[in-house]
């Protein structure tokens, strides 16, 4: 009974505490509700008075400034104005002459923009952008002395590049603009400027509470204080706020120079003046300033030559990678020499005359390999060669597609010329332009052609050195018309020295095209003494043969060599693999007797001791044969290696797993390269970067040809097929990424594309498979 009265009590006074609770809560309620609506009260009242005692300042200040303005009109005179503001800067000492012929200045005076602002009749803007130390002050100097000579109009300059301190140049700058409008204005319109400009001025002041005058000052010494207390930059901005009021300007130029040192207000003021400006139908402006991207954005959208940044974005859309040149063997030590001192080379190099220098050689002299010697040895051996632009393009059958078109070709060796020398760009500039404006991503043909044939009119002394090679291996379309437009070049050239070193093999266009204003040396009648200087190098030092049968050797390879080297090359790696199953002296001669003495014969002789291989190797030579001749671009040799992992059999099952494919992989892929390609195939490049090519261009005809019976025979059409299927397969592996073991793509998370992206960088072949499928298919 007693805990049933415990219970009751307890529950009594439960409900006692909960209804307190409940009548404290509400009351705390009812009061933060009344603190709340009084403080909101408070607040309103506050913003109230802030914003009356605001408006208040505002009047009190509107009212001060009227009076202020009211008591100084007798100095809004123009006459009084002017006597009131300092004297102009005199700035003639800055002005002098430049050479437009000058090459420093050609980016300025050649460019397109420049023209039109030049040869305008009518009212015209130009804004030039560059560093000082591109003559950007030497033209803003020299147009004011030939205005100043010629114009019939008011000239207003002003060198802010000039002026040391910066912060007087504002106030300076400020102070002649004022004298120039006032001077170029009629008396009522230069009171109501003077008004707007001071009664803008006042107001700044005013709002910053910095009005420290005397009720007793005159109205002089107050407009001398109203100008004394206002800033460069308050000053600009009134003059800014003025330019409304110039209902006309006179026939003037306007010339500054240096406007950075003016800052975003001074380019503002400009920008206003020279738009309300305009429509004078005599107003010209030239406005320097160094590259400032606060200013460029005041000025987007006017007449401007910004300094290189039309001919970099030129030489973006020329880039070109060539792959060729250092795949090319190098010179054998102390051969080639002889070319400097050939009679037709020296009549060709000291001529003051543009011309061209053909290299007539057979397949296998060493055509390509004089070239490349020629580019790196020529500042060495040449006197005026430092001074002068030299590029070069070399067309090859055994790179990418590309490198074999002439456009290839065009948009390499302009690049070069625009790379090496900015004073080029002019003669680019309208084609670019009519190229950018297409939006097309492609360079016409014609444009290429265009530019590379106005380089005959470039207006100053240079000279120019255009290697090219293997012209033979270049499409055939449209190759007379590029041997034509070379030929023109160096005839039509006037100031620039144009020197073409041409390599190829004989080439029909030639015969006709080359006349007596240029030099041909056939190769093949030159190289004797440099092939037994090889043959030397070789048959003593490595096949140590006595003094009498070296020389009949010797004597013998050159005889039968005919100019070609690629054949002695041949002849040497034959017979120190003779002479490494040991033999004597008089052995080792026979052995150079019986090697076929055409290069043809050599070929069929190497492609016979392949096919006695064992099947493996004839299969992974097969294939690898089929890659180097059918790609649309060197494999390199991880990319090979990953290639031949992959079977192009469609009757052999393919199992996309990492592991069965690990299995398959190559070790040692330069030595499986060298076994089964015989000496047909080279591995070549840098270590990171080497790739697997032919080892001569030749050895590209000869499989090529139909061969008979040949186990190494290939059609065109089933090796696209072959390498599709490789490509093809290469996908599925690397999409399958069975090591990987990753969920549904679907629910990937950053962590399993990073994995992904990983997994890929180990899969090399992948970005040629993605490339170039599709052509392969086609």
């Amino acid at each position: 009974m007693s805990s049933t009265s415990s219970s009751h009590i307890t529950g009594s006074h439960n409900t006692t505490n909960t209804r307190d609770t409940t009548t404290t809560s509400s009351n705390n309620a009812t009061d933060n509700s009344r603190t709340y609506h009084q403080d909101s009260k408070h607040i309103e009242q506050h913003i109230y008075n802030v914003d009356r005692d605001d408006s208040q300042a505002r009047h009190d200040r509107q009212l001060r400034h009227d009076r202020i303005l009211e008591s100084i009109a007798p100095q809004t005179e123009k006459s009084v104005f002017l006597g009131l503001l300092p004297p102009m800067t005199s700035q003639d000492k800055y002005i002098s002459p430049v050479n437009p012929d000058d090459p420093k200045l050609c980016w300025i005076f050649q460019d397109i923009n420049f023209k039109d602002w030049e040869s305008t009749v009518g009212s015209q803007v130009l804004w030039i952008f560059g560093p000082p130390d591109r003559g950007i002050t030497e033209v803003a100097s020299h147009f004011v002395g030939l205005t100043k000579r010629n114009a019939s109009g008011a000239v207003f300059y002003f060198f802010c590049s000039m002026l040391e301190r910066e912060t007087s140049v504002v106030t300076t700058f400020a102070h002649s603009v004022l004298h120039h409008i006032l001077n170029s204005s009629s008396d009522n319109q230069a009171r109501s400027i003077v008004t707007t400009f001071l009664s803008t001025l006042l107001h700044k002041i005013l709002e910053r509470n910095q009005w420290h005058f005397r009720e007793e000052d005159s109205s002089v010494i107050t407009v001398k204080k109203i100008l004394d207390t206002s800033s460069g930059g308050e000053l600009l901005r009134a003059l800014t706020e003025t330019v409304v009021k110039i209902e006309t300007i006179l026939d003037t130029t306007l010339i500054i120079d240096g406007i950075d040192k003016l800052g975003k207000e001074g380019a503002q003021f400009l920008e206003k003046f020279c738009s309300q400006a305009i429509v004078s139908p005599k107003f010209k402006a030239l406005l320097t300033c160094r590259p400032d991207p606060h200013i460029k954005e005041i000025v987007n959208g006017v007449l401007c030559i910004e300094y290189d940044k039309e001919r970099q974005e030129c030489l973006n859309s020329l880039l070109h990678h060539d792959t060729r040149y250092d795949k090319i063997s190098k010179e054998h030590e102390g051969s080639l020499e002889w070319l400097w001192t050939h009679e037709k080379y020296q009549k060709w190099s000291s001529s003051e005359r543009s011309s061209l220098l053909y290299i007539e050689g057979k397949p296998g002299s060493g055509k390509s390999t004089l070239a490349k010697y020629f580019r790196e040895n020529l500042v060495g051996k040449e006197q005026n060669a430092s001074s002068s632009i030299i590029v070069k393009y070399f067309y090859t059958l055994r790179g990418t597609t590309l490198e074999l078109t002439h456009e290839n070709m065009l948009r390499s060796v302009l690049y070069s010329i625009l790379k090496k020398d900015e004073t080029f760009f002019f003669l680019f500039q309208s084609e670019f332009r009519k190229f950018k404006s297409s939006n097309d991503s492609k360079w016409p043909y014609t444009s290429l052609q265009q530019i590379l044939s106005s380089l005959a009119s470039h207006p100053f002394t240079k000279r120019l050195y255009l290697i090219l090679d293997a012209m033979d291996e270049s499409e055939e379309n449209d190759r007379r018309e590029i041997i034509e437009l070379l030929c023109r070049l160096c005839a039509e050239s006037k100031s620039c020295i144009i020197k073409i070193f041409l390599a190829s093999r004989p080439v029909s266009q030639f015969k006709h095209e080359v006349k007596k204003d240029h030099h041909v040396i056939r190769l093949q009648d030159e190289n004797k003494k440099d092939i037994s200087k090889f043959a030397r190098s070789f048959l003593g030092p490595d096949l140590d043969l006595p003094p009498e049968i070296l020389n009949q050797a010797t004597e013998y390879i050159v005889e039968k060599a005919q100019g070609v080297f690629i054949w002695v090359y041949l002849v040497k790696e034959k017979l120190l693999e003779y002479a490494e199953r040991g033999c004597t002296k008089k052995q080792i001669f026979e052995c150079l007797k019986s090697l076929p003495t055409e290069l043809e014969a050599f070929y069929r002789d190497i492609l016979r001791e392949l096919e006695k291989r064992e099947e493996p190797d004839i299969k992974d030579g097969l294939r690898m044969f089929r890659f180097v001749l059918f790609t649309y671009r060197p494999l390199r040799l991880a990319e090979l290696r990953h290639a031949l992992a992959i079977p192009d059999n469609p009757d052999v099952e393919f199992l996309t797993s990492d592991e069965s494919f690990e299995e398959d992989l190559i070790h040692g892929i330069d030595k499986r390269v060298v076994h089964c390609g015989g000496n047909f195939l080279e591995i070549k490049g840098p270590d990171e970067d080497r790739s697997v090519q032919l080892m001569h261009q030749t050895v590209r005809e000869f499989f090529l040809r139909p061969t008979a019976k040949s186990r190494f025979r290939m059609s065109y059409e089933d090796s696209h097929i072959r390498i599709s299927i490789t490509c093809l397969r290469y996908l599925m592996l690397c999409a399958a990424n069975t090591s990987l073991e990753l969920p549904s793509v679907d629910t990937w998370t950053p962590k399993h594309y990073e994995a992904y992206a990983e997994y890929l960088k180990k899969r090399p072949f992948i970005n040629y498979a993605l490339s170039h499928l599709t052509q392969h298919i086609e």
